[in-house]
């Protein structure tokens, strides 16, 4: 991805949604505070603001990263998302580190289902016999040992 982009651009890339702090009509999700009668502050991230869930939707705190990108992650391809401060929500280290994350666990992926012919040779020179080479005695045998 291009150094060039901000976090929440690199992370609407990589989920491959639009995210915007300049609310459009009718967004497929939109994550923003509300104000109560009495002057307080909520958050919500609903997908529609007319017909909230207030056990699923509404936060009376500010809703953790985690709440967050789990949301995001559940989005169609090309779905719009109204965040409105996007910064305060998703801070951009954690939207960094997330991506990092991702790219890790691709890459762990990657390896063993298209298959890394040096992997096993690269373990076995560390000392570690990849799983599927042990037989169910070694791997209980290690798991026991006094």
């Amino acid at each position: 991805m291009s150094e060039n982009l901000q976090p929440y651009e690199k992370l609407a890339k990589k989920l491959n949604i639009k995210i915007s702090e300049d609310y459009t009509y009718n967004p497929d999700l939109q994550i923003s505070t509300w104000n109560t009668a009495d002057g307080y502050s909520i958050w919500v991230m609903t997908d529609d603001p007319n017909n909230l869930s207030w056990e699923n939707e509404v936060f009376y705190y500010e809703p953790s990263f985690h709440e967050i990108i789990t949301r995001l992650e559940e989005l169609d391809d090309e779905a719009e998302v109204y965040i409105d401060d996007i910064d305060e929500l998703m801070h951009p280290s954690e939207i960094e580190q997330w991506l990092e994350e991702e790219e890790e666990k691709e890459e762990i992926y990657e390896d063993d289902v298209l298959g890394d012919p040096l992997r096993k040779k690269r373990m076995t020179a560390n000392g570690v016999l990849p799983l599927q080479d042990r037989s169910a005695n070694d791997i209980i045998n290690n798991i026991i040992k006094p």
